[in-house]
């Protein structure tokens, strides 16, 4: 009986014991940025002053374990050497968010204001990206013509040795779907949804660190739900004709698909019998509808994605479809909706009638104020 109760002693302190040490842990800030899983080991980041956290779309943390990680030779390389790289599902994660903390960064060089008798230090955090599938990346990392946009900015300013920049601390979020927009090589970009991101750190231009990778796939195979076409009408820009949008009823399958995967097709006839497609790609194309078009709408079209902008001069009635191409090569063809096009009224009518109205206007007004002077007289 007493040994009984050593043994359960024992195993309350040891309880206690345990209970106290993780107690201890989250008071004293001991749990790592990445929270570890029981099931897997946690895959630490290479750096205390700048890291990331990938958070899924209700709203968590994710946990960044070994199923995250790419093998080596599957991972993306850096001028010879290897970072980590990490793979998510598009449909699952919303946004980055990266934590900055210059105090745990070696001292970065100071800028001196002589006037002020101030140090200065920027922080300047960029985002690298590049829109491909990692399995497509033969070469290394700066090889490939990635682009690079300042995603954040701030200074910290102080007396002189005073180490202002350990004030240099917060986090930021980037949102995976908005994205942000800003200048690379003189030209207006914009990053945002699937493809592969890497972020850059710097203070004073030096201390430069670099993320480990971080790839967004989009979803790829897509069973058995084809897309539901749908359309609405608007006034065309290029004449008094309609002109049409075309979107998807079930745009949530495909929101987070690679977009160019979703192609749009158009096909019908003028007023005049003749036969048309989209484009000369169509007719090239071998699909068996357009074995009997030898006609395009135009040159080149805009005709990938969720939305499409049919406007043609051409009265005709036209049929308009798209298909989801999966990687397997199986295709989703949706329904086709049916659509008309009248002739574009010449602007030269137009003006003409502008004209009239006009002209008539001010006539009836001078009839108008006529008649008004001339019954003042008779009273």
């Amino acid at each position: 009986m007493q040994k009984l109760k050593i043994k359960s002693f024992s195993a309350i302190s040891i309880l206690i014991l345990c209970l106290f040490i993780i107690t201890s842990m989250i008071f004293f800030g001991l749990t790592p940025s990445y929270y570890a899983d029981a099931l897997y080991e946690e895959v630490p980041q290479s750096y205390e002053h700048f890291y990331l956290d990938v958070v899924n779309r209700e709203g968590r943390n994710v946990i960044i374990d070994s199923n995250h990680k790419l093998d080596d030779d599957e991972a993306i390389t850096v001028q010879g050497y290897t970072p980590y790289s990490f793979i998510f599902q598009w449909k699952d994660i919303e946004k980055f968010v990266l934590n900055y903390d210059a105090e745990k960064s070696s001292i970065p060089p100071q800028q001196v204001n002589i006037e002020d008798e101030l140090e200065v230090y920027k922080l300047l955090i960029e985002i690298e990206y590049f829109p491909a599938y990692y399995k497509d990346i033969t070469t290394s990392w700066n090889n490939l013509n990635t682009t690079r946009i300042k995603l954040f900015e701030t200074t910290e300013k102080g007396a002189i040795n005073d180490e202002s920049y350990k004030n240099l601390k917060g986090s930021i979020e980037f949102n995976i779907d908005k994205g942000t927009t800003g200048e690379y090589n003189g030209l207006p970009v914009q990053v945002n949804s699937w493809g592969i991101y890497r972020f850059r750190y710097t203070i004073n231009n030096k201390n430069e660190t670099f993320s480990d990778f971080f790839i967004i796939e989009p979803t790829t195979e897509i069973f058995g739900d084809a897309p539901k076409v749908t359309y609405t009408t608007y006034s065309s820009q290029q004449g008094l004709h309609n002109a049409y949008t075309f979107s998807l009823k079930n745009e949530e399958v495909y929101r987070y698909i690679d977009q160019s995967r979703l192609v749009w097709y158009v096909l019908g006839q003028s007023s005049e019998g003749t036969s048309f497609c989209l484009t000369y790609e169509d007719i090239d194309s071998g699909k068996k509808e357009f074995e009997n078009c030898a006609n395009a709408l135009f040159s080149t079209a805009t005709r990938t994605g969720q939305t499409f902008r049919f406007d043609t001069d051409i009265e005709g009635e036209w049929k308009v479809w798209c298909e989801y191409q999966n990687p397997t090569g199986s295709i989703l063809k949706s329904n086709t909706q049916k659509v008309h096009t009248g002739q574009a009224i010449s602007f030269t009518i137009v003006i003409w009638l502008l004209v009239s109205v006009v002209v008539l206007s001010i006539t009836v007004t001078i009839a108008i104020c006529a008649w008004k002077s001339h019954r003042e007289k008779i009273y």
